[in-house]
């Protein structure tokens, strides 16, 4: 199977319990929007209860990707898959500007 890396970025709260503004990941095709999330909760388990729910599956509600600046993955989206290069950003819309 094909693998191919994308950026997930961090941003307000997500960057402070990460320690990073971003990561590359390597993901195989196919790999969708919510298994990405599982994949953060492993890597980062101090999102989990924060940002991710507390099984680790899916995002709290007022947390989501923005792809690549320019479109948000809507909780109906998240079985659709990202494409080689692009950036995850990681929002959370209590957090502000």
């Amino acid at each position: 199977m094909n693998e191919f890396q994308v950026v997930v970025e961090f941003t307000g709260i997500s960057r402070m319990l990460t320690g990073q503004s971003e990561m590359t990941i390597k993901i195989r095709q196919g790999t969708t929007f919510s298994e990405i999330v599982k994949l953060l909760g492993k890597k980062f388990p101090t999102l989990v209860g924060q940002i991710i729910d507390k099984d680790g599956n899916v995002f709290i509600a007022t947390n989501l990707f923005s792809l690549n600046g320019q479109q948000i993955i809507q909780e109906s989206e998240m079985n659709g898959s990202p494409k080689e290069g692009d950036r995850l950003i990681l929002i959370s819309l209590l957090a502000g500007g």
